[in-house]
């Protein structure tokens, strides 16, 4: 149509077209480019509408394949679910299958272990001893009663028990000697046998058994094994070292542990036990050094309580404690209470009485003294004037003694008060009388006279010299020390009367009596004979009177004391005991038998009939006394051995 137009515009630019009603005039030109237009616009929403179309159908197909695919996937997923469900109960079959075939199996191995454990419990070792046993020393692993029994028989037949100190054999016991015998051991050893936890014995295999010891069936004579033990060399073995227990001790300004001493004291009780124990056991030696045969200290410096002590002490120490004596007040430095707190057996810190009465005797000394002057009638027969000393009153030992304690465990500063009571004031017929100038002591106890000794009394130097005086008995102890020349003794027995003046043995001195005071004597103490000072210490009391006097020198004293003469005699030329070095070989002529019979004959002829009776009566005295301590020793031990 367009073609037309255009072909006709060529003729004709211009259409004109009449209307019946009315006449309009159309614009060929226009009406050509408005047709154009719309056909464009046409033509364009076409394509547009097409284009959508296309892009519509590219979308669908996109999305077409996700679809076929899920749905695949899914039923590919579906069919593995089932497949894995299928492959999941047959393997749960077969671990069933297992399962059940692994309990039957284990089941048939226990039954099989039980069986079989039992079997060598109830079989194998009914008859036989269990892994790890030891009877007597000896290995009884896996044999049987018969076998052990031949070995301990052999082991009787051929018993030798050598006792060995320091690497060195003292003492060998022959089981011939005692006359040892195997008698019923094989019994008690079935006996032993048959009472083992038999169901026990895969235990023995890892773990040892206690051993048995046991002397049950054997025979020997037990009054020649006590004789053997009596006479071992071991049992009188001197100790060079005692064992000695931890403790505290005050240094530089705190205390501290004082670690134990391991001696090598003899433990007798523990040695005889040992040697009894031996022989029942068949042992073939007894080392003194490796059995446990020593005096141990009980307490040692790793001990709790001890170390809780200690640090106790460092706390208390610090209280101020102040001391008020007739209005005389003054502060107790550390220097001196540090050695009133000490610890028991225990470790446990205690208040040292011992150490505390020392002080008390100073205290004492220093507030208790009577210059009253004192007619006293000697054991002379006369009468002398005696002034001086702390007779008649007294501090209050008891309750000083008891606030001190309280003081130094209370925790804060305290004051302590001394009070004083009145004592006997006459002397009374229980005394101790010293004679200073004759070196001489007696002692009465209600009037009958327990003691007459020599003393050596203080050094004749102005210094050390015993004061003369009335005084009394301050307070007595097992033990202690005193000073001579600025050594320190130890002594057994102390009687204190006069600060650091007291009674007490002397076992370094070998003469008493006479002038032996001026230049050996003690620094004021009075020495006595050791059992002298256990008499004094047995029948004396807190408070009892001690005359110190001084008096004309008795010239014929010692000749008048025939006894006393003798003891001196004896004292000042004290034997020494001869060092054993065996057997002579020089054989003992007819000619040494007759001059040693001439010897004693001339020296029987020199004793008086009075020396030997009396003599006589003292050994008789001291032989019975000897005799009983024996019988008690030897009963003693055995009962140790019965037992």
């Amino acid at each position: 149509m367009s073609n037309k137009l255009n072909n006709s515009q060529n003729d004709n630019e211009t259409l004109s077209f009449e209307n019946e009603d009315e006449d309009v005039k159309i614009n060929y030109s226009d009406f050509l480019k408005d047709t154009e237009e719309i056909e464009a616009r046409l033509k364009k929403e076409e394509e547009e509408r097409k284009k959508r179309i296309k892009e519509k159908i590219r979308k669908f197909e996109a999305i077409k394949p996700k679809a076929d695919n899920n749905k695949k996937e899914e039923k590919h997923k579906q069919t593995e679910e089932d497949l894995n469900d299928i492959n999941l109960n047959s393997s749960e079959m077969q671990k069933a299958e297992v399962i059940k075939f692994r309990i039957a199996l284990s089941s048939i191995v226990v039954i099989v272990f039980i069986v079989l454990y039992l079997g060598i419990s109830y079989g194998y070792y009914s008859s036989r001893f269990l892994p790890s046993t030891i009877i007597n020393g000896e290995n009884c692993s896996n044999k049987t009663v018969d076998e052990i029994s031949n070995i301990m028989q052999e082991r009787v037949k051929d018993y030798h028990l050598s006792i060995i100190y320091n690497d060195i054999t003292v003492d060998e016991l022959y089981g011939r000697d005692i006359d040892i015998d195997f008698g019923e051991m094989d019994k008690v050893l079935q006996d032993i046998c048959n009472h083992q936890k038999k169901i026990s014995w895969l235990k023995g295999f890892f773990a040892d058994s206690e051993p048995i010891s046991t002397g049950k069936g054997l025979t020997y004579d037990t009054s020649i094994l006590n004789q053997f033990i009596n006479s071992s060399l071991v049992l009188s073995m001197t100790s060079t070292i005692q064992s000695v227990n931890a403790g505290i001790e005050f240094s530089d300004g705190q205390y501290e542990i004082t670690p134990a001493v391991y001696g090598d004291e003899i433990n007798k009780t523990a040695v005889i036990n040992k040697i009894i124990g031996a022989v029942n056991s068949l042992n073939s030696s007894l080392d003194i050094n490796r059995d446990d045969c020593f005096i141990k200290p009980e307490l040692t410096e790793d001990n709790k309580n001890l170390i809780k002590s200690c640090d106790k002490a460092n706390k208390l120490i610090k209280n101020k404690i102040e001391l008020n004596a007739t209005d005389d007040l003054f502060e107790i430095p550390v220097d001196i209470k540090k050695d009133w707190f000490t610890v028991d057996a225990e470790g446990s810190l205690v208040f040292d009485n011992t150490a505390f009465a020392k002080y008390m005797d100073k205290v004492d000394k220093s507030y208790s003294e009577n210059m009253e002057v004192r007619e006293f009638k000697t054991f002379h027969g006369d009468t002398v004037s005696v002034t001086g000393g702390d007779f008649g009153t007294a501090i209050d030992r008891t309750k000083l003694a008891f606030d001190m304690e309280d003081a130094m465990f209370g925790g804060s500063d305290v004051r302590v008060v001394v009070e004083f009571v009145v004592t006997e004031k006459e002397i009374g017929s229980s005394y101790i009388e010293i004679d200073l100038s004759n070196q001489m002591m007696w002692m009465f106890v209600n009037g009958e006279q327990k003691l007459c000794t020599p003393v050596i009394t203080g050094r004749d130097d102005g210094e050390h010299t015993t004061s003369e005086g009335v005084y009394r008995l301050k307070s007595k102890t097992m033990g202690g020390t005193v000073t001579e020349k600025g050594e320190s003794k130890a002594v057994k027995y102390w009687m204190s009367i006069n600060g650091e003046t007291g009674i007490c043995d002397a076992e370094w001195k070998n003469l008493f009596g006479g002038e032996v005071y001026k230049t050996e004597g003690s620094d004021g103490s009075i020495y006595v004979l050791e059992d002298s000072a256990k008499t004094i210490y047995e029948n004396s009391y807190e408070n009892m009177p001690i005359v110190c006097y001084n008096h004309a020198i008795v010239e014929d004293y010692f000749i008048e004391d025939s006894y006393m003469n003798e003891l001196m005699s004896l004292i000042a030329n004290k034997p020494e005991i001869p060092v054993y070095n065996g057997e002579s070989e020089a054989e003992v002529t007819s000619e040494d038998v007759t001059n040693e019979e001439e010897v004693s004959q001339e020296s029987s002829e020199n004793i008086t009939e009075n020396d030997i009776s009396e003599n006589t009566d003292e050994s008789n005295d001291t032989n019975s006394e000897i005799k009983e301590e024996d019988q008690e020793e030897i009963s003693k031990e055995n009962e140790i051995v019965n037992d």
